[in-house]
């Protein structure tokens, strides 16, 4: 995505969304998105955040601070829909 933005001049706005996703991972990973679901015998809690035009998911281990990120994906509407 970054080198699609690059080749587009949004570099700016997609590196200010990922600057402001890791730092929400960063900083408050349990309270930012919204719980999904669990993958217990794992200690995985999934949840689903927004921002700008992007839905993410993620799952937070639930006994150590480790974020682990599984899907980022764009909604209609960014400037980098459909692009290859």
């Amino acid at each position: 995505m970054g080198e699609i933005a690059a080749r587009l001049g949004e570099m700016e706005w997609f590196a200010r969304a990922m600057r402001h996703i890791d730092q929400q991972h960063q900083t408050r990973p349990t309270t930012w998105g919204d719980p999904a679901f669990d993958y217990r015998h794992a200690r995985l809690q999934v949840f689903q955040a927004n921002h700008e035009n992007f839905i993410i998911q993620y799952a937070v281990h639930m006994d150590r601070p480790v974020v682990f990120l599984r899907n980022i994906e764009l909604l209609a509407g960014s400037p980098l829909f459909g692009m290859q």
